[in-house]
């Protein structure tokens, strides 16, 4: 009787094993997934106003399909997120700090979320303060003579985020203060006052046959430095000699003086071509009292302001 029972429970004892075995009962139990989470870093590269902006945003772990939201906080007007592939995308309108909650979702049902910010920098536009009214030229220079000597700005810089570093572009292709040239022996620095303004001044050591085409590039302090650039057109003129020769009183005097640089143009009906040289005749004072009078000769070159009438031969 005893060897029944015995039979017995051994026998249920090995259909249990087998159907453990069947089920997987082996002890070892399937890796579950991976926890999920959002790995992007704060802050995302920083964006500028009114430009195409995209970043894709990323996650790891969970299961299935992703699916994208916002779970407080906002982003720039113009900007977006897109909820199935992440990309944070759009051309911002408004420039500022934007602070958001990002949430992903797996195809469980699991989520996860994390605290992003994003930038967006005001686009940096450059003025020409002191150019001519209309113009992109700076005011004249002479060489020699002090240029901007009362040291009032040159430019302005609007947007983005101060300190503001300026400098003018070299033929060489560096960036620097003008001591490489580019500005006929002038400097530009930002105004001590204000970085934001920038001063060209000092004495113009170069004659240029031609004016001066200039490049001024400023940049701010932002994490991701932005830039901006103007052209703008210098002109150096000099008139020789600069010492005129001594005069006699009651004695003609007669001085031809030449204007070099700049680009002077004649009449199209100027003949002969008008020369870039000038006949200056100085009447010496009777005395002291009385500055001499400066008067130039007639020049060569005549600009007709009326139309003239041939009076009719008669007929012979």
């Amino acid at each position: 009787m005893r060897s029944l029972r015995f039979l017995a429970l051994s026998g249920l004892l090995v259909l249990v094993c087998v159907m453990l075995t069947a089920c997987g009962g082996s002890g070892s139990k399937p890796t579950p997934p991976a926890s999920l989470m959002i790995t992007t870093t704060s802050p995302l590269p920083q964006a500028t106003i009114n430009t195409p902006y995209t970043y894709n945003l990323n996650a790891t772990g969970g299961t299935g399909t992703y699916t994208w939201s916002l779970a407080g906080g906002s982003l720039p007007m113009g900007i977006t997120l897109n909820t199935m592939t992440s990309f944070v995308m759009g051309t911002p309108t408004q420039a500022g700090t934007f602070n958001f909650t990002a949430k992903v979702t797996d195809g469980a049902g699991d989520t996860a979320t994390a605290n992003l910010q994003l930038n967006v920098n005001g686009a940096i536009a450059i003025t020409c303060t002191a150019c001519l009214s209309g113009t992109t030229s700076l005011p004249y220079g002479s060489v020699g003579v002090p240029f901007n000597p009362n040291n009032t700005d040159t430019f302005s810089a609007a947007g983005g985020v101060a300190p503001y570093t300026w400098c003018v572009q070299e033929t060489n292709g560096t960036c620097d203060n003008g001591a490489g040239g580019a500005l006929g022996g002038l400097t530009i620095t930002a105004d001590p006052n204000n970085s934001a303004n920038a001063i060209v001044a000092g004495t113009p050591t170069q004659q240029p046959a031609q004016p001066l085409p200039v490049t001024i590039n400023v940049s701010d302090s932002e994490t991701i430095v932005a830039h901006a650039s103007t052209s703008v057109t210098l002109t150096i003129f000099s008139i020789t000699p600069s010492t005129l020769p001594a005069g006699s009183l009651g004695t003609p005097y007669s001085q031809v003086l030449a204007a070099l640089g700049g680009s002077g143009r004649c009449p199209p009906t100027c003949r002969p071509a008008c020369p870039s040289k000038a006949a200056v005749s100085i009447r010496p004072a009777p005395s002291p009292a009385y500055p001499a009078r400066w008067e130039p000769t007639r020049s060569p070159c005549r600009w007709p302001t009326r139309k003239t009438r041939r009076r009719p031969r008669p007929l012979s």
